[in-house]
């Protein structure tokens, strides 16, 4: 990647990190500096499920707001990302990619909770038994 090279472990800290309006400065910035979108340099240097998370956090579009806590979505969520995961045989990466890139951080820590009470492991765990590589390391910087 323009100016990133091709370091997943620096595209992780950067993108994984920041809140919304930081990811949009970070993609005006970036536009501005190599004229070209960071979400095209994202997924041309990029592939699989790592690509399409990557791609749906460089967007910055996560929910922001904490205060209303949906006790019913926390625990929706909780039982899909345990259904797309841990129970089933192969991991539904896209439903795990979906929760995690649209619910905000407050509501995240929730449902990583809630799920222990579906998982016989917490959500850390479950990240490391179901997927490896960059994506584990991006789901983990999350």
């Amino acid at each position: 990647m323009k100016g990133l090279g091709t370091d997943e472990d620096s595209l992780i800290e950067i993108i994984c990190s920041r809140t919304n309006q930081e990811l949009q400065e970070i993609n005006r910035v970036y536009k501005e500096m190599y004229k070209t979108d960071l979400e095209k340099d994202i997924i041309s240097d990029t592939s699989g499920d790592f690509r399409k998370l990557m791609v749906a956090l460089a967007k910055g579009r996560r929910a922001e707001d904490g205060s209303v806590i949906d006790y019913e979505l926390i625990d929706q969520d909780a039982r899909d990302l345990y259904d797309a995961g841990v129970k089933r045989k192969g991991t539904d990466v896209p439903k795990w990619i979906s929760i995690m890139t649209e619910r905000s951080v407050p509501h995240l820590q929730k449902v990583f909770d809630r799920y222990k009470s579906y998982s016989p492991y917490d959500m850390l765990e479950s990240i490391r038994k179901e997927v490896k590589g960059d994506l584990e390391n991006a789901f983990l910087n999350l």
